[in-house]
């Protein structure tokens, strides 16, 4: 429907108007209400302030005003070809002879007077039904159309002359043929019920009570969980030299080509495991549980628990476990390799980190409507409160999947690379990655991802929008920074590292001095991050109560059908601060307990100077003398 319109002048003529009233009209209006509501003169024969009506034109001008074409009687509806059997035709012709006649001789051929009585109108009704039954030319058609909607408008009691609208069932009939300009199979032509009864209308999906489907969901779901955990273990288990401090975070920069595939391969391995146990812990056990007892909207969850916050979590694992250099000092100490973790939240590579967030997320939330619309109406996954289910294991294989393809990839090797680049065999640029993220956004905001009419969320167009604007500054802000690219100028040694730092294992390797001076900055990073991201989930999108949690886990009563404000926000702060609370304690396991360990102390000095309190306060000029900027 076409908003805003037509409207009759003092001549009593129809004037045709944009979507919007014109700017004549408001100031009219605008004039009318002010001279309504203007109040009396000031006391004393003063004169009033100039400032105050000016401040309320302003405030009626940003007020949006509508004016719709079918509610004025003035406008015409443009109706598409209706199929009138002969009798109908028949009647049209009896309460418009004069077009009619016009019509008839037009259409079909002969005289006016051909057509006077009653009886020569039924005969040429028949002859125009019969004429329709057949192929026709484009412009006998269109003299059928205007006949026709000659007679619903008059019927109508419709007085305009030119102002039309489009009927709505025009504009469903135009997208169809934009979208399916060879019309519709012939399978379903040949076979349409099933068809009819799957786009009847808006309906809703249950399945009977069914004990070992119900069975077969929980076990589907282990199933992943056991499956995840195997693949961890034959890569943590399996593939032993990734974990060992020569072979894992060796940097011999001799043969930089060798080495950089080297590192590619066992940074990404690494880099696999971390994001397992980043799903097996803060998967499982926040985003999950959130979803199962905070009532909340699934999509947005999934943004901004799922990929923003988890997505952060799996950064810090990343760094601690992935990379060359949090892997180095983490198996010196848990401690180290969490505070070089959180520093690198403070650097430039979680910026560019946060672009493939959004990029991954730009492929997520459109397969996420596909998929999850579906399973989430199978047998087992529709029964009421089993969404979480299906929202695990959407975005579960959704990882699996994207983190193999691509994910990986734009990680270790645009966001944060180890080692140094080789000219022959470079990582992903950032101009390459600039046009790729462009692109995936203007396929996100185009495309319908909501699952649900007015569904609130990252699915919403103006939060689109949003989300369009935002990665533009940050793609901005990295190149203005210019930190967009993640090649790093070596010194003038043309990038060899000096022998002692090659192959002294107790030595960090180089920038992790610089990153770990900033641990401090980056855990109020991350203290921020999550605090917003819990923070909008559970205050926005939660429909959980107080009373609802005390039902779930202290067995109370169950929640009245109308709770109060007070018990829906009481419900919100606990889910809150719980979550907050799990949420640290995750960090503080993967801080604290070495899953694996050098097996001996680090040795604190080199040429006799201690380095690790230069290291920690970032001296650069101590660092320098030591060989270890």
């Amino acid at each position: 429907m076409r908003a805003a319109t037509g409207f009759s002048t003092k001549e009593g003529k129809t004037s045709k108007l944009p979507a919007e009233l014109s700017m004549s009209s408001l100031v009219s209006d605008d004039a009318a209400a002010k001279k309504d509501t203007d109040p009396s003169p000031v006391p004393g024969g003063g004169k009033k302030p100039s400032g105050v009506g000016e401040v309320a034109n302003i405030s009626m001008a940003i007020t949006q005003k509508s004016r719709f074409y079918y509610m004025s009687s003035e406008s015409l509806a443009v109706h598409g070809l209706e199929n009138w059997t002969a009798e109908e035709w028949a009647k049209k012709f009896e309460r418009h002879p004069q077009a009619a006649t016009k019509f008839c001789v037009q259409f079909i051929g002969g005289d006016p007077q051909d057509f006077d009585e009653a009886h020569e109108r039924l005969d040429a009704a028949r002859q125009v039904k019969a004429r329709m039954d057949d192929s026709m030319e484009a412009g006998e058609w269109q003299q059928v159309v205007r006949f026709q909607n000659y007679c619903t408008q008059k019927e109508g009691g419709r007085q305009g002359n030119s102002d039309y609208y489009m009927e709505p069932s025009l504009f469903w009939n135009y997208q169809f043929d934009r979208d399916f300009p060879l019309g519709v199979e012939d399978r379903l032509v040949g076979e349409p019920w099933h068809f009819a009864v799957e786009h009847s209308g808006i309906r809703q999906v249950g399945h009977a009570a069914n004990s070992k489907i119900t069975a077969a969901v929980y076990l589907s779901v282990l199933g992943v969980i056991v499956f995840a955990i195997f693949y961890v273990m034959r890569l943590m288990v399996g593939k032993a030299e990734l974990w060992k401090l020569k072979e894992g975070t060796e940097q011999d920069k001799t043969n930089i080509g060798k080495m950089q595939d080297l590192i590619s391969d066992r940074t990404q391995d690494r880099g696999t495991v971390a994001s397992c146990l980043q799903s097996l812990s803060f998967s499982l056990m926040v985003n999950a549980l959130l979803d199962k007892y905070g009532r909340i909207d699934p999509s947005t969850s999934t943004v901004f628990i799922g990929m923003t916050l988890g997505g952060t979590f799996g950064f810090i694992m990343d760094n601690q476990l992935g990379s060359d250099e949090g892997f180095r000092e983490y198996l010196w100490a848990p401690t180290s390799g969490m505070k070089y973790a959180m520093g690198a939240l403070a650097t430039a590579r979680y910026g560019r980190y946060l672009i493939t967030i959004i990029f991954d997320m730009f492929f997520t939330v459109i397969l996420f409507k596909l998929l999850y619309s579906k399973l989430v109406r199978l047998a087992g996954f529709s029964t009421m409160g089993r969404e979480w289910i299906a929202n695990g294991m959407v975005s579960c294989f959704i990882s699996i999947i994207t983190y193999q393809v691509y994910a990986n990839m734009t990680r270790f090797e645009w966001a944060y690379p180890s080692g140094v680049e080789d000219t022959k065999n470079q990582w992903i640029s950032g101009q390459t990655m600039i046009l790729n993220v462009v692109i995936m956004n203007m396929v996100y905001l185009v495309t319908e991802t909501r699952v649900k009419v007015g569904e609130k969320g990252i699915n919403d167009p103006p939060v689109k929008v949003g989300v369009t604007m935002i990665t533009y500054l940050g793609l901005f802000l990295l190149q203005d920074y210019k930190v967009i690219d993640p090649s790093v100028n070596d010194d003038a040694s043309g990038g060899k590292q000096e022998p002692l730092n090659h192959t002294d294992y107790h030595l960090p390797l180089p920038r992790v001095c610089e990153t770990v001076a900033r641990w401090s900055q980056g855990a109020g990073v991350f203290t921020v991050i999550a605090t917003l991201c819990l923070g909008f989930v559970i205050f926005v999108t939660s429909k959980q109560t107080l009373s609802g949690l005390k039902h779930i886990f202290c067995r109370g009563p169950p929640p009245p059908d109308s709770p109060t404000r007070a018990d829906y926000m009481l419900g919100k702060m606990v889910l809150f601060v719980c979550f907050l609370v799990l949420t640290g304690a995750i960090m503080l396991f993967f801080a604290t307990v070495p899953l694996y360990s050098a097996g001996e102390a680090r040795r604190p000095t080199i040429g006799g100077r201690d380095w690790v309190d230069a290291c920690m306060s970032n001296d650069v000029v101590a660092l320098e003398e030591m060989g270890l900027s």
